[in-house]
């Protein structure tokens, strides 16, 4: 028998006891009675489950097989019931437990903001101010939010907003806002400038008037994409908008002492505490000078001593000496080596940017400069160069100065600088 239909009409489960038992089964299997979790727990016992309709037909059969039949246990609905009759505090307190989870389901809890990529548009309490003056609020009733309807008025009341769409999840209600892109003005009008020097590869231009090609090197500064769009009637001037594709060079210097002398902390230390009076110090205690031939001085002053409102005209300092002691490492040339090799790879890693992409990276025999061993690094990429650059007066034109510059190895007239 299916489980819910026997809890529907409940069950009961029964103890047969007697000398044959199975008679009992047979003759109510003969009149119809549905029986099912038969276990014999005995040589003259049994369990099993009825419908509790049946137990009164069940126990005429029982003394036709001269056995007796007893109830152990009841379940299903028709028995949860009565024991919620005999129990209306409960019953009541059940049915208004469900009543508050059904009324908690149908209310709308939260209201979120959401703001896809790319973020401008970032006034969330504006959005929620409007929704709320809507009557999307955390309390509406969740039936009665139209969200189609809602999405179409704050479209109406969000000007600067491209899309906005209003989505109910359970308790939660979340509002998206895509931000509307209003074309450039004319005081946004800027140059794309070479960022750092390079051998240009490819140019792709959205919008200004390109002044380099492939092949050409360029300097840090150099207009890539003008924002000045000449014509023979006059001109015009926009925001410049493009890409310039460029193979760019970084170089690297990484150098490793073969004897490395570096200074520890012993540990002790010696403090002496100072007075200071109309711009002398005065010892109060402890040593005037250095006691180590080699130490760290930190000097901790209180400033001038206040009472109260008042300042007093002198101030106290503790100065502290830590002693030193010299240490020294000794390297192989062959460790030497590896750990050039390692901090130039390291200084590449820092130097190259993460939207490039690595062509190339070599790193050049070590060499011996006295009693260091160095090695330098040649990184190779190919990556976007390009950076706005806001026209400024009637030239328009970018100073160098304000970019840095890079290696471009085998031209004659590229800008170098020093590797970082």
């Amino acid at each position: 028998m299916r489980s819910w239909q026997a809890f529907l009409g409940g069950y009961i489960t029964v103890r047969v006891t007697g000398s044959n038992p199975e008679r009992l089964l047979n003759l109510a299997l003969s009149r119809g009675v549905a029986l099912w979790d038969v276990r014999r727990t005995g040589t003259d016992q049994l369990h099993l489950k009825a419908r509790a309709a049946h137990f009164f037909l069940l126990r005429h059969l029982a003394r036709q097989a001269r056995c007796r039949v007893r109830i152990t246990g009841k379940r299903g609905l028709p028995f949860l019931l009565g024991r919620l009759r005999r129990r209306p505090g409960f019953a009541a307190g059940l049915l208004f437990f469900v009543l508050a989870l059904y009324l908690a389901g149908s209310l709308i809890w939260e209201v979120r903001v959401r703001f896809p990529e790319p973020v401008r548009y970032n006034r969330e309490e504006t959005v929620l101010a409007e929704a709320r003056a809507l009557g999307l609020r955390p309390g509406a009733w969740r039936a009665a939010v139209d969200t189609q309807h809602l999405a179409h008025q704050l479209a109406r009341r969000l000007p600067q907003a491209a899309y906005v769409g209003v989505r109910l999840e359970g308790v939660r209600a979340t509002i998206e806002v895509v931000e509307r892109v209003l074309p450039p003005s004319s005081a946004e009008a800027a140059h794309i400038v070479a960022a750092k020097a390079g051998l240009v590869e490819e140019v792709l231009v959205v919008c200004g008037e390109p002044r380099v090609r492939p092949g050409d090197v360029v300097r840090p500064g150099q207009v890539l994409i003008s924002g000045i769009i000449r014509t023979p009637s006059g001109g015009s001037v926009v925001r410049a908008e493009g890409r310039v594709q460029a193979r760019v060079w970084y170089r690297v210097r990484a150098a490793v002492p073969l004897v490395e002398t570096r200074e520890v902390a012993t540990g002790r230390v010696s403090v002496s505490y100072r007075l200071g009076l109309a711009g002398r110090e005065v010892r109060l205690w402890g040593p005037q000078a250095p006691p180590y031939p080699l130490c760290r001085v930190e000097k901790a002053g209180t400033g001038p001593v206040a009472l109260g409102n008042y300042r007093l005209p002198f101030s106290l300092s503790r100065v502290s000496y830590h002693e030193l002691r010299r240490e020294e490492t000794y390297r192989t040339a062959r460790e030497a080596e590896e750990l050039a090799r390692s901090e130039a790879r390291r200084l590449l890693a820092e130097r190259v940017p993460a939207s490039a992409r690595v062509l190339n990276v070599k790193l050049e025999p070590a060499q011996a400069v006295g009693r260091t061993v160095v090695v330098q690094g040649l990184a190779e990429t190919t990556e976007d160069i390009g950076r706005l650059y806001p026209l400024a007066g009637d030239s328009g034109t970018p100073s160098a100065r304000s970019f840095p510059a890079a290696r471009v190895p085998g031209q004659q007239h590229a800008v170098s600088c020093p590797a970082t």
